[in-house]
């Protein structure tokens, strides 16, 4: 691996069912969304995660070849058994992000008694110095879905650089502006690396297995497990995709559930490191014009 730029994002077919609390927290901060269709691009060239539509997520995997048990030194922090050293992996994949420009891509689906939600995130970031972020995130609803869902519902752009955030909300086709702290962490590195996230699945995750495949032509290594959380119905179940370089390239997390509140589905992939570009979108000078912003 020394010496040679892989490119580490296998592109995500698998779904799996997730703790809410990666995107919620995401949500909270810039306001994430999804469609029941897949969103169109933009002016700025971005579109929807992974050209992902609205229907259900599949459970069908990338094809995968050569599938076998590892048994070999594989990622750090990780051995045949599993996940020895959580902070290890994670201290690798934050250092591979932090590395390059990468796109990340985030995917949650919540199904409540009378209410379905779908938020959406992708974007381009570099947090090699000061960082620089620019995303697209959709938040749609069906039925009675609860109020901090509705409050985000739509489309938002956000660029960040360094302390500056802009906010694009777009509504019936008119855009506003809107300026926010840095502080508030939107777009934050440790948002955007799921470091904390990881660091929990991680610890937590049980009844481990791994198993070195290759897909698109590269290693990594499959890691699956589980772990139950106190008053839900069922396990959480965890999957990552890690690359021998610890990058966790794609994450899936499935949760059954608890009373009330639905199974969840988090979906998220880290692709293009070393490939992905990070522009300023043309939006940015309006923004600057309509809150008065000069930085």
């Amino acid at each position: 691996m020394a010496g040679t730029r892989q490119r580490h994002g296998p592109r995500v077919r698998t779904v799996a069912v997730v703790c809410v609390t990666a995107l919620v927290v995401l949500s909270g901060c810039t306001g994430l969304g999804g469609g029941g269709s897949t969103p169109a691009g933009t002016e700025d060239g971005q579109s929807g995660p992974g050209g992902s539509t609205g229907s259900a997520p599949s459970s069908a995997a990338a094809p995968e070849s050569g599938s076998r048990t590892a048994a070999a030194a594989l990622a750090p922090g990780l051995t045949a058994d599993g996940v020895s050293d959580p902070l290890a992996l994670v201290n690798a994949h934050t250092a591979v992000l932090r590395s390059d420009p990468f796109t990340v891509r985030y995917e949650l689906r919540r199904d409540g008694d009378d209410y379905n939600v779908t938020q959406r995130l992708s974007g381009e970031v570099d947090l090699n110095g000061t960082v620089r972020a620019r995303a697209v995130q959709w938040v749609n609803t069906t039925g009675s879905a609860p109020a901090v869902y509705e409050n985000r519902s739509g489309r938002t752009d956000t660029w960040r650089d360094g302390g500056t955030v802009f906010h694009r909300a777009v509504e019936n086709g008119s855009a506003t502006y809107d300026r926010v702290l840095a502080m508030n962490a939107s777009l934050s590195p440790n948002l955007l690396t799921q470091r904390r996230d990881l660091a929990e699945y991680l610890s937590n995750v049980e009844d481990q297995t791994v198993t070195e495949v290759t897909r698109d032509g590269e290693t990594y290594y499959r890691l699956a497990g589980s772990f139950q959380k106190p008053y839900r119905n069922g396990p959480t179940n965890v999957t990552a995709y890690v690359a021998p370089s610890g990058l966790v390239a794609e994450l899936v997390v499935e949760e059954a559930g608890a009373e009330r509140v639905g199974p969840s589905v988090l979906r998220v992939t880290y692709e293009d490191p070393g490939e992905t570009t990070v522009e300023r979108p043309e939006w940015v000078s309006a923004a600057r014009a309509a809150t008065n912003g000069t930085a």
